[in-house]
C-alpha cells in the first residue's frame, strides 16, 4: 500500500506533536523537590529568607524551598531528634562553633567533596572555612561573618579630657581610659562603667579574640593541652577582675544589651564584632566611634565568627540541598542579606562584588578600613568536639574569680583546667 506524500506528512507532523504532549504532559506531572530549611532569628530575618528562597526557585523551577523558622531556645535539639526519627530538614542553620559536634555526630553532611567540585572552597574566607573543618571534612558553610572590633562613645571621651577621634591601642591603654571614664553617683554607685561588658554574655563568639591577643587559647587539639590557665591567660583574666575588683570600673545593668548600655550611657567602651553597627545605625546613634581591637605587649589577634549553616546528613536531597546553601553564599543573596543584616558575606567573591561595596559606603568608613585590614588574617575557634566543653570550663573561671571573688583568677583557671584535662582525657 502507498501513503501519498501528504498522508505521510500529517503522520509526522501527528507524531510530533504526540511526542511534545507527552513530553510536556510528562514535566507537568513531574514533582517538585521540596527542600526544608530550619533557621532560628527574628520576624526581620523571616523575611530576608522567604525571599531568597523565592530567588532560589526562580533559578532553579525544579526545586521549591521551604523555610521554617524557630526561636534559638531547643534548637540543636530539635534537629538533632527530627535527624534521629528520619525527618531531619534538608538544611539548616547550625550552632556557632559546634559543626564539628554536628558532623562527627552524624547530624551535619560533609560539604567538601561539593565546595571543591564547585570552586566554592577556595573562595570562603580562610577563618570562616576553619570554624566547620575538622579531620578532612567541612561540616559547615557561613551564612555570615563578623570580626572583633571595639567601640567607644565620643562624648564621654571629650567629657573626660580623651581625644575622641582616637580610641585606645592597647589594652593597657584601655584599662587607663576605663578609670577615667568610669562616673560614680553621690554615693558611690557606679552609673557609667568605664568599659562594658555582660556577665550574663561571656560569648565564645568573641572573647577567644582577647584570650589569645595575651598570648593564651583554649586547649591544644592534637596533644589536648589545656592552655587557658598559661601566664597569657591569668593575666587575661587577671585584666578583667582588676577592672572590677580592684579598680572598680565596671558593673553590669541587669536587662541591658551591650549596645544599649552605650546608647544610653552606662558604658563608654565595649569590645566586640563589627555587626555591632547595626544597632546604632538602626537608632540613629551619632556618638559612637569604631576602632580596631586593641593588642597586647605587640600583638593582636582578631577573631572571625558568624552564622552557620550546612545540611544534613540524613536529607533526601542532599545535592540540592547543597545548591541552595551555595546560593545562600553568592554575591546576589549575600548582597540582599547584609542590607538588612549588617553582617559582612562569608566568601571573598560576595565581599568583593559591586554590589556589597557599594553597601560599605552607607556604614562608617571606619569599618572598611578594619575589614580591608584584619579580614584576610582572622582566627576562628579551635575546631574540635571538645571545644565548647572546655570553653564552658573557662566560663566557670570567670564566675568564681571575676564575677563572685572567691578566688584569684589563678586559682579559678587551675581549678578548671584540671577539669578539662580529666574531660579530654575520658571523653576525646
Amino acid at each position: 500500500m502507498k501513503i501519498s506524500k501528504r498522508k505521510m506528512r500529517i503522520l509526522v507532523i501527528g507524531g510530533v506533536l504526540l511526542g511534545v504532549f507527552i513530553l510536556f504532559a510528562g514535566v507537568a506531572n513531574a514533582k517538585k523537590i521540596e527542600l526544608s530549611f530550619w533557621y532560628w532569628g527574628t520576624h526581620e530575618r523571616e523575611a530576608l529568607i522567604d525571599e531568597l528562597a523565592r530567588r532560589f526557585s526562580a533559578k532553579y523551577p525544579n526545586i521549591e524551598v521551604k523555610p521554617q523558622l524557630f526561636p534559638w531556645a531547643g534548637f540543636p535539639e530539635k534537629v538533632f531528634t527530627a535527624t534521629a526519627a528520619g525527618m531531619a530538614p534538608d538544611a539548616h542553620f547550625i550552632s556557632t562553633g559546634q559543626a564539628v559536634t554536628w558532623g562527627t555526630k552524624g547530624v551535619a553532611l560533609d560539604l567538601a567533596p561539593y565546595l571543591k567540585k564547585t570552586g566554592l572552597w577556595d573562595d570562603i574566607w580562610p577563618g570562616r572555612k576553619h570554624m566547620g573543618y575538622y579531620q578532612g571534612k567541612q561540616y559547615s558553610v557561613p551564612l555570615s561573618a563578623t570580626i572583633s572590633a571595639f567601640w567607644y562613645n565620643k562624648k564621654t571621651f571629650e567629657e573626660v579630657g580623651l581625644n575622641p577621634m582616637k580610641g585606645p591601642e592597647t589594652w593597657d591603654e584601655v584599662m587607663e581610659y576605663a578609670k577615667k571614664l568610669v562616673k560614680y553617683d553621690e554615693k558611690g554607685k557606679i552609673i557609667r562603667s568605664g568599659f562594658y561588658y555582660t556577665h550574663g554574655d561571656l560569648s565564645i563568639n568573641h572573647f577567644p579574640s582577647i584570650l589569645w591577643t595575651f598570648g593564651s587559647d583554649l586547649f591544644n587539639p592534637e596533644t589536648k593541652e589545656v592552655l587557658f590557665n598559661n601566664p597569657g591567660g591569668v593575666e587575661m583574666l587577671q585584666w578583667y577582675y582588676d577592672l572590677e575588683r580592684e579598680y572598680k570600673a565596671y558593673a553590669p545593668v541587669e536587662q541591658l544589651q551591650y549596645w544599649e548600655a552605650m546608647m544610653q550611657g552606662y558604658g563608654a567602651m565595649l569590645s566586640y564584632g563589627i555587626w555591632t553597627i547595626r544597632f546604632y545605625v538602626r537608632e540613629n546613634f551619632k556618638d559612637y566611634a569604631v576602632a580596631a581591637s586593641p593588642a597586647h605587649k605587640g600583638k593582636r589577634v582578631v577573631q572571625i565568627e558568624g552564622m552557620e549553616m550546612g545540611c544534613n546528613a540524613k536529607s533526601k536531597h542532599p545535592e540540592e540541598a547543597c545548591d541552595w546553601v551555595a546560593y545562600l553564599m553568592s554575591p546576589e543573596a549575600q548582597v540582599y542579606f547584609q542590607s538588612v543584616n549588617f553582617t559582612i558575606p562569608g566568601t571573598k567573591s560576595a565581599f568583593e562584588s559591586e554590589g556589597f561595596q557599594e553597601l560599605l559606603k552607607k556604614w562608617d568608613p571606619k569599618v572598611k578600613d578594619i575589614l580591608w585590614q584584619d579580614l584576610p588574617t582572622a582566627r576562628a575557634l579551635t575546631t574540635h568536639p571538645a571545644t565548647v566543653e572546655v570553653w564552658d570550663l573557662w566560663v566557670e573561671a570567670w564566675q568564681n574569680s571575676v564575677r563572685t571573688g572567691r578566688m584569684s583568677p589563678k586559682e579559678a583557671l587551675d581549678l578548671e583546667a584540671k577539669r578539662a584535662t580529666e574531660a579530654l582525657a575520658e571523653k576525646y
